[in-house]
């Protein structure tokens, strides 16, 4: 996302979110399934992602009990 983003340009991401005890189930679970690999990363985990590939201003906000949204601006 960063390559593709504009100086200053911002990116917006929604996902699910959980309490820690249900994530770490989950993504025991997720490692069993055919749909793909993926898992479910804290607040913590998105933050630091966003801030190694080069994103600023990152805000994270929960919008209800199971859902989140991480905005974030790129400076290069």
């Amino acid at each position: 996302m960063n390559r593709v983003l504009k100086n200053g340009g911002h990116i917006i991401i929604g996902d699910p979110w959980f309490v820690v005890i249900l994530r770490q189930v989950v993504n025991f679970f997720t490692k069993f399934s055919d749909d793909g690999d993926y898992r479910i990363c804290s607040k913590k985990e998105i933050t630091r992602l966003l801030g190694d590939c080069g994103f600023v201003d990152i805000d994270w906000r929960r919008l209800y009990m199971d859902t989140f949204i991480v905005t974030a601006r790129v400076n290069k």
